[in-house]
């Protein structure tokens, strides 16, 4: 996605943008490690903190296959998880809106292109540029999250072996 998208709808000070990371994070389907991934390249896009912040406090809860799933489950019931947990996400961003105007929190990334929000690049798509960068995309998130499940899959057996006490996470 082109940074002038993310500068256009998550970086700037508007009303809208915390609305935008919200709903964004409705759409989003990832586990905690992958969203914690998409927020960082968010932020090094140009998204601003406040957005950021309400788009990873939205995530656990609010996100469309966790709704599907408890309203299936549960009834109309959850439904109040859902909205609570965006209320909660959004009420945060205003809050971290205010120490962002205050100068008490880092301002967002001023280094993404702001001119870039043409549908050019989208007309024009280049399957090869395209295939390499999803590619090197992959590999940064596969070099931040893999390593984490790796010492979650090896460290239960090393569990066992110091304390005697088997851990069943099933």
């Amino acid at each position: 996605m082109p940074d002038g998208f993310i500068v256009r709808f998550h970086g700037g000070e508007h009303k809208l943008t915390l609305l935008n990371a919200v709903v964004a994070d409705l759409l989003m389907s990832a586990c905690s490690h992958g969203i914690l991934a998409i927020a960082i390249q968010l932020y090094k896009k140009g998204a601003s903190v406040p957005a950021v912040i309400t788009f990873l406090l939205a995530s656990p809860w609010a996100n469309l296959p966790i709704t599907i799933l408890l309203l299936g489950l549960f009834g109309w019931g959850p439904i109040y998880i859902v909205a609570g947990a965006m209320l909660i996400a959004l009420i945060t961003g205003v809050i971290f809106t205010l120490l962002d105007r205050l100068g008490w929190i880092e301002g967002s990334n001023e280094a993404a292109l702001t001119e870039d929000i043409s549908w050019d690049r989208a007309k024009n798509f280049e399957l090869r540029g395209s295939a390499r960068g999803v590619a090197a995309g992959s590999l940064s998130l596969a070099n931040m999250v893999l390593w984490w499940i790796l010492i979650g899959v090896l460290g239960n057996p090393f569990v066992f072996l110091i304390t005697g006490v088997a851990t069943d996470y099933t």
